[in-house]
């Protein structure tokens, strides 16, 4: 795996981006994807679907997608946005996103993918997963998964996110849950956080100019003031349906309107190929803007 690392840097930032009203938000994920079997198999399409929410009766709307591969041509394939219980659950809607290659994309090959929503109030994505497909059909090399087992070897390791900066989780506390919703145990080893006034554009959260998880200083002289402060976190492992909690009061943070908080962080998926414990390291970024 540490030879699939150098053939292309894995990335995933997940960020909220400016609000374009006093009542909305926009919340996005961006990720770069390895390919990571070694069975000689390869995909074609990948799949990903999540949970936003939107308050008040709004609808959102995709506010931008976008794909791009390091081995062949990508575009979306399409996307949908729809509400699972519209009468029980009004402010839950359940976005999907599947993009194609004219090619085909193989081991150690990576895929980028970003999508962003035009939501009101939540700071939310969770229920975050996705799977390669051949064809539009989910992908199982059969010879990789024991037969009755439940791990879903053509899924990746993602992470989804809860901002609340108002109180919701805890009332008058600042909370960051980190969820893992796939089939797959994910590790985080690694967490930072960091304060700054300004939006950070989408282009931007990446090593070249936030920095590597762990690597220090952001290189980017726009952001070298950032004070990177590591997460202490009790329990790294998150089996499939947990998350860990974070209160921002315990490392001397309180979001106030205008503040934004940038994260940086590595996840680890394991089980990636069935039962052999194959691991997937995977860097990403996040934004949040205080409401």
């Amino acid at each position: 795996m540490r030879k699939c690392i150098l053939c292309a840097l894995a990335a995933a930032a997940v960020m909220l981006l400016l609000p374009q009203s006093a009542n909305a938000i926009i919340v996005a994920v961006n990720a770069d994807v390895h390919y990571d079997f070694m069975d000689g198999s390869c995909a074609n399409d990948f799949h990903v679907e999540g949970l936003i929410h939107s308050a008040a009766g709004t609808i959102p709307k995709v506010d931008d997608i976008f794909v791009f591969g390091s081995s062949s041509f990508w575009k979306v394939k399409g996307y949908s946005l729809t509400q699972p219980d519209p009468f029980g659950m009004p402010d839950d809607w359940l976005f999907t996103a599947d993009f194609v290659t004219d090619g085909l994309i193989c081991y150690c090959d990576m895929l980028h993918f970003g999508i962003s929503f035009d939501v009101t109030c939540y700071n939310i994505i969770i229920d975050l997963h996705g799977h390669w497909t051949f064809g539009g059909k989910r992908l199982f090399p059969a010879k990789e998964v024991p037969v009755g087992s439940d791990v879903f070897p053509s899924e990746v390791a993602v992470t989804g996110f809860h901002v609340d900066d108002i109180g919701r989780i805890r009332p008058g506390m600042q909370t960051l849950r980190i969820h893992n919703n796939t089939n797959l145990p994910i590790e985080v080893p690694l967490l930072e956080v960091a304060m700054n006034k300004e939006y950070v554009p989408l282009a931007e959260m990446n090593a070249q100019h936030l920095g590597a998880p762990g690597s220090g200083p952001s290189p980017d002289p726009s952001f070298s003031e950032m004070v990177w402060l590591p997460v202490p976190i009790q329990k790294s492992q998150l089996e499939p349906g947990q998350f860990f909690e974070i209160h921002l009061e315990d490392l001397g943070i309180h979001m106030e309107t205008g503040d934004f908080m940038q994260i940086r962080g590595i996840q680890e998926g394991d089980g990636t190929m069935g039962k052999q414990g194959k691991s997937v390291w995977t860097f990403f970024w996040e934004q949040h803007e205080a409401h």
